[in-house]
This record gives structure tokens, sequence and C-alpha cells, in this order.
């Protein structure tokens, strides 16, 4: 009896290693057929061979053995010489161009990061932070919790240090409010607690609190939502950075109550500060970095962000526009055609508890996304009455809110919804002196069933303009005013559909922009932005990209060849580059009357060097990052992981 169950376990242990193996072969067919499966299919179909392997009868243990040594042997020699293959062909990683042109975007800036937790800055600022770093700007990482809901505050924070340090944030400029991450109370969540409650978080902790050596910004502060505010609101006024990047509203629960929480306490900068209205730019950490799309192999090129709405991760409602995108170039050092080999990579490696690395692929893109709030609004300080409803909602600088972030409802709690029975539906906006207004923008209910149809805007003039229909989605409707010398503005809200109709934020804006800064970047006939180009072709034809320059005209440009062989000029609006094959050559394109300027490098490689490239770049895709969902023991803890979030 004791043989048999040892012959029985032998045999189950050989069916297990047995599966496993043909489990990775097919991943990897799958793989290098970029064929997506998911982890749980993979489970299953390893779950299903087993026992299949385990009572075929032809298959004794020896036969088991030798199968699985076999697949071992062929596999690792394949495995080997594939990578072997790739290092020595792979060409020089680093894109590295020299490109001194992107000064009046990176230069000379007080930066303030602001993110829930630690790899959050990357997911949201990969291959931006070092730009700025570069160019001598001053920049700030502010962290709201301490990421401690698995139990590893000490790592996070040390981790937060090191991938600051790293990019080129020094450590007196990491900042850690010190508070809980995520949390078990009747509430669901810090944000939706009473007023001066305090709560205890995941981690079992009551008080802010950092490392020995890097304590938070105010130690053994209790978890309240207005203390986190507060501390917030202070640390932004403290150093008054000119531009702020900060999360919105992803799917990620504290990202919800980080993105609420600074919102509240921008409105209330907006409406308390005379001289200060910094730049604001607000991004996704998961639907454009943590969980994009897998496309960073996708092409020989590295490829811009995708449109990320109604992705998996994507949070409704969608209050923005992706042509209303702002999109920044990244560091060329932190790109590469092999992505282990890339600064961003190694960038991502310094958040191991969180497996950063392994996101390369959906992270490390081409250009970062993200979507300007105005802060010079002159309703902010303007007084505000209403025919019925709740005035205050209506520059309170929340363009969404939400009661109960736990249960997900759909964050509508901050409209302005006039009362059934109100037949004047009307907003009076009365300024603090008379002022010239350039544009009145608008935002509907973000429920795309609650609408409103048309608006009459009345001026103290006595002119009036009529809003026509606004965006169903709550997207910002700019309506254009040019007027000197406002005292009030007047909004009747004539039509309207659906029930509980209504605004939910109103923005006088004036005429001065709150420009973040000019620059130039050439892009490929798909629009993604280009740093080291690789193609067949002898001709290509690229576009240029110019953000925030005045007057911009491609008469006005300047384009040098670094070769003799290579030409480049721009022509009917293009710019052309002819490169005999073999060729190597780093085109420069500079905007004489702002300085603002691009380098590329294009090759044109003959057939057996472009797909020996493109071969290298799918082995590696494989090999090293799809790995991970092919890692069989890993499965179940990747998908707990997945479904707790980093």
């Amino acid at each position: 009896m004791e043989r048999k169950r040892k012959i029985h376990g032998c045999s189950l242990l050989l069916s297990v290693l047995l599966a496993g193996e043909l489990i990775l072969l097919a991943d990897a067919v799958t793989a290098w057929l970029d064929i997506r499966i998911e982890m749980v299919t993979f489970l299953a179909a390893f779950l299903i061979v087993t026992g299949l392997i385990h009572i075929c009868k032809p298959l004794t243990n020896r036969k088991k053995a030798v199968l699985c040594a076999g697949i071992i042997l062929v596999s690792g020699v394949f495995g080997f010489a594939s990578y072997a293959v790739w290092l020595a062909t792979c060409r020089s990683a680093v894109y590295g161009t020299p490109d001194n042109g992107k000064g009046n975007l990176y230069a000379n800036r007080n930066i303030m990061v602001i993110v829930p937790h630690q790899d959050d800055e990357a997911n949201l600022l990969s291959g931006i932070l070092e730009e700025y770093a570069d160019y001598g700007s001053e920049i700030r990482a502010v962290y709201i919790t301490n990421g401690d809901a698995g139990g590893i505050p000490e790592t996070r924070l040390q981790e937060a240090i090191s991938y600051c340090e790293f990019v080129g944030i020094p450590k007196e400029n990491v900042i850690f409010l010190g508070y809980g991450d995520q949390w078990d109370s009747e509430y669901g969540h810090l944000y939706n607690a009473p007023e001066g409650e305090a709560l205890q978080s995941r981690f079992g902790r009551t008080e802010t609190y950092g490392l020995d050596t890097h304590p938070a910004y105010r130690e053994g502060r209790a978890y309240t939502s207005q203390n986190l505010m507060a501390d917030l609101e202070s640390v932004i006024l403290q150093y008054r950075p000119d531009t702020i990047f900060a999360i919105d509203y992803d799917s990620h629960i504290d990202h919800r109550a980080g993105m609420l929480w600074f919102e509240r306490v921008m409105g209330k900068i907006c409406r308390e500060q005379e001289d200060y209205a910094p730049v604001v730019l607000k991004g996704y950490a998961y639907a454009a970095a943590w969980y994009a799309e897998e496309d960073f192999y996708d092409s020989v090129n590295v490829r811009s962000t995708r449109n990320v709405f109604g992705a998996p991760h994507w949070q409704e409602p969608e209050v923005y526009r992706w042509q209303d995108r702002v999109r920044l170039p990244v560091q060329g050092e932190t790109l590469s055609h092999s992505l282990s080999g890339s600064r961003g990579y190694e960038s991502l490696t310094k958040f191991s508890s969180q497996e950063a690395h392994l996101r390369a692929m959906q992270i490390i893109s081409g250009d970062r996304v993200f979507w300007k709030r105005r802060t010079d609004s002159l309703c902010a300080k303007a007084e505000i009455t209403v025919s019925s409803g709740n005035a205050s909602l209506l520059n309170d600088f929340l363009l969404i809110d939400n009661k109960n972030l736990q249960e997900q409802d759909y964050p509508y709690d901050s409209v302005w919804i006039p009362e059934q029975e109100d037949h004047e539906k009307t907003i009076r906006i009365q300024l603090q002196m008379p002022s010239e207004v350039s544009n009145i923008v608008l935002y509907d209910h973000p429920d795309e069933s609650r609408n409103v149809l048309d608006a009459v805007i009345r001026f103290d003039d006595g002119t009036e303009i009529a809003s026509g229909p606004l965006d169903v989605t709550g997207a910002a409707t700019v309506i254009p005013a040019e007027k000197s010398g406002v005292q009030w503005v007047e909004i009747a809200l004539t039509d309207t559909a659906g029930e509980f109709a209504g605004l939910t934020e109103v923005e006088l804006l004036p005429k001065s922009s709150q420009k973040m800064g000019a620059f130039l970047k050439v892009m490929d006939r798909e629009e993604n932005f280009v740093y080291d180009f690789c193609t067949m072709e002898e001709n290509t034809e690229f576009q240029l990209f110019a953000a925030e320059i005045e007057n911009f005209r491609q008469e006005d440009c300047r384009v040098e060849c670094s070769t003799k062989t290579c030409k480049a000029a721009m022509t009917e609006g293009k710019l052309r580059v002819a490169c005999p094959k073999g060729e190597t050559c780093v085109v420069k394109v500079t905007h004489i009357p702002s300085g603002s300027a691009d380098s590329i490098r294009v090759s044109c490689m003959g057939a057996a060097e472009y797909h020996l490239l493109r071969w290298g770049q799918q082995a590696e895709a494989f090999a090293v990052f799809r790995t991970r969902r092919m890692a069989v023991c890993r499965t179940a803890r990747v998908l707990w992981k997945r479904l707790a979030g980093p």
C-alpha cells in the first residue's frame, strides 16, 4: 500500500511538471503569434492537462520523466541561443539623440507631483520627470498614502526614495503625507467619513507616519479627511509649484479619493489665494499606464499612448475628451528598442514590491497624456447665487464627486441641480471687479441622460449669447465671449432633457491662458512621437506637432541633417527625409523664432537587419515580459494582486 502511494505521488508530480512545461510552450507560441490569452485560461488548461496526463496509461513514469527532461533541455538551449543572438544583434538601445530645444517646456519649472501610492508617479510621468530634472527644474513628489494595505510600508517608502533619486529628484524633495492605504470601515473610505471622525487603516494605524530617517510631512496626525486636506493644502502653499501633476478618477478606490481630495483643496486655494494659480494637469495611472495595452513591441518604433477611453480600468464618466489631451514628449534616453536595456525599464525596477517592471510594455510609451484644468477662472472668487439648488457646487473645482466610493456609485454628487418647480433655473455670477472675459465654459451633468440643451448667457451690457447643446459627457463646452469690463453674468437654463439636469461647474476665463511651455515634436504618419525611427523605406514622411508656439509657421523652421548622404527638408507641410539603404542620420528641426527644436534619428535598414530587429523584439517581449503570465505557480498570486490592486 505504501509503495502504491509513493508511485501514485511520483506519477502525479511528473504529471504536474509535464503539464506545466506543455502550458509554458503553448504560451510561448501564443505570445510569439501575439495572441492574447488571459492567465485564468492557462490555469484551467494546466489543471485539465495535468489530469489527462495523470490518467493516461501509456505514459509510464519513465516516459513522463524522459519527456520532462527533453522539453527542459530543448527549451533551455533554444532560449539561451535566442537571447544570445538578440544581445549580439540588437542595435544600440539608447536613443539619446542631441536635443536642446525643450527648454521652454522643461527648464526652470517648479513641479509638484501628487499621487496616492508609491509607483503612481512612474505610471503618471515615466520619462517626463527625467526631462524636468535634466533641464534643471525643481521637482517634488508628494505621496498621500504609505501604500501600506499590503503590510510593507517601509519597503514602499524606501522604493519611492530610490526611484526619485534615480530619475533626478533629491531625497529631501520626497514628501510623505503618511496616511493609510485603503480602509475597512462602515464608510468605505476615509474620504466619505464624517467630518472630524478618525479611522483606522487596513494596516491597523491611526496616525500619520513615515520612515525613521524620513518622517511624514506632519507626524502623528489623526487619520481624518480634514487633516489630510489641510496637510495637502499646506504642502502646496508652502512650495507654491507653478505646475502640478495629479491623478484623476481611476478605478482604484485610493486613486478616486486622492483625485477628489486634491480637487477640493485646489478649489479652496483658487477661492482664497489672490496671487496663485498653478497649471494643473490630470492623468490616469491605470488606464493610460498600468493597465494600458501591451503595445510597446507592436511596432519596431515606439508608439504613443493609445486612446484610453472605454478601456478596461477606465472609470466613467468621461469628463474629458481625447482630442483635448495635453501630450508631452518623454526623454529619449528612457526609451530603447530593447526595453530591458532602457533607463525607463531600469527605473521601474525600483518598485520591485509591485513588480512594476513587468508592466513596462504598458507603461513606457513615446508620450504621456494629461488634461489641463484651469485654475484662473473668475468664478472662483465671484459671488454666485442661484434661483434654487446649491450654488457652491458651481465653483468648487470638482467635476465629479462620490459620497460612496466603496460602492463605486456614479460620481454625480457635485452637480448643481435646480429644483423641479424652479422655472427660472438661473445662475448669477457677480465678479469682484470689472474684468475681461475671453471664454465661458459650462460643464453639463455627466449622466448622458440628463442634459442642458440650451442656455441663455446674459451680460451686464445687455447682450445675450445662446449656448446651444452642451457636451453630454460632462466635458467642457467652451463658448467664446470676448467682453471687457464685465461685472456680472447670468446663465439661465432654457431647455433641458431628463430629470435632474444641471451643471457641474461654470468658468469665466480671462484672456490670458495658462501656458505650460512651447515645444516642437516630430511625428510619424500615425501621429506617434518619433525618437529613433527604423524603416526599410529610403524616403520617409514625417509631420510636426507644435504645442503652444504662437503664430507657428513651418516656413520658420530650419531643418538640419547630420550626414551628407541623407537629405531632409520641409516640403508641402511635411518633413521629408531621404536616407539611402544602410545609412543612419540625425535630423534636427528648429523653430527659429521660439527656439523650440526636436532631433530624431532615422535609419534605413536592409530587410535582413529590419526583420532581425523585429524578431529580437518579439523574443524579448516573450522571454522577459510575457513570462509573467505563463508562470503557472504564480498565477493565483498575480490574479489576487490584480483584484487587490497595486
